[in-house]
């Protein structure tokens, strides 16, 4: 959707894995284009990702990123969890 907002003010946030470069960092851009907010995600490289949700704000969507190992399952369940409780 083009106002993923709509009437109630509902936020549509999509969480992007390895979003920082490649296929992830060009879906990330493309669903903010597309008017959903996005959390970023990468295992290390945060200056890449905050320079993809830096590029995501300039086109008026929210943007948070997120480090973490996906294999390490407590791990992600706190940052996605910790995010959330943010929102």
């Amino acid at each position: 959707p083009r106002d993923a907002r709509g009437p109630a003010r509902v936020s549509l946030r999509v969480l992007i894995t390895g979003s920082s470069r490649g296929i992830g960092r060009a879906t990330a851009l493309r669903l903010a284009g597309d008017g959903y907010d996005i959390t970023l995600h990468c295992r290390r490289d945060r200056e890449s990702a905050q320079a993809v949700a830096d590029e995501i704000r300039r086109v008026g969507r929210a943007a948070t990123v997120l480090v973490f190992d996906v294999a390490d399952r407590d791990a992600a369940r706190r940052a996605i969890e910790a995010d959330i409780e943010q929102e």
